[in-house]
């Protein structure tokens, strides 16, 4: 059996520790396939191919397990060895990258986002934002116009040596560290 690479087991570890779960980015999930390699490893670049292609239109991890001519169990498996998480954790990765990109466009109401992405009820949508972001929609939307940048959740630990510029909590007596739960 090939050996994987779990990138995401000691964030995950880190982040249970605090009462948390890991949904990792987009950008981590691609980052990490580029380091796939063996047959079980192409299926896995393979899957996360067909969620770029596919993430607006199919939200279910049975349609890609089918696209690949593989079980839904085999394809958790492989996501869980290769990318250190559920093949839902992917695709809801994917969507949350898209959504936050959309919002910034303040052309599209939110409706239309949802839409988009493939949401047939909008109240939907704002559920399944709020539960992975940790903030409806609209806020995230305000929140980012005023120029912040808000990761899915924060957690602010004073004192240390990490200066974060531009935080309306940061002053010259005090630093912190954001350790993003994505």
């Amino acid at each position: 059996m090939e050996e994987g690479t779990n990138t995401f087991t000691s964030k995950q570890n880190k982040l249970s520790s605090l009462g948390g779960t890991a949904l990792p980015s987009w950008e981590e999930i691609r980052a990490a396939s580029q380091q796939f390699s063996g047959r079980l490893g192409t299926k896995a670049q393979e899957f996360l191919l067909s969620v770029e292609k596919h993430f607006q239109s199919q939200h279910s991890p049975l349609f890609y397990a089918e696209n690949l001519n593989i079980t839904c169990s085999y394809l958790r498996k492989i996501c869980q060895q290769f990318i250190g998480s559920s093949p839902s954790d992917c695709i809801y990765a994917k969507i949350i990258r898209e959504a936050k990109t959309l919002l910034d466009n303040h052309d599209l109401t939110i409706q239309q986002v949802a839409e988009i992405l493939g949401f047939a009820d909008p109240a939907y949508f704002n559920r399944f934002f709020k539960k992975h972001c940790g903030l409806p929609p609209h806020t995230f939307r305000k929140n980012a116009g005023e120029k912040n940048e808000f990761p899915n959740r924060l957690i602010f630990v004073p004192n240390n040596p990490i200066t974060v510029p531009n935080n309306p909590m940061h002053n010259d007596k005090e630093r912190y560290i954001f350790a993003c739960i994505n």
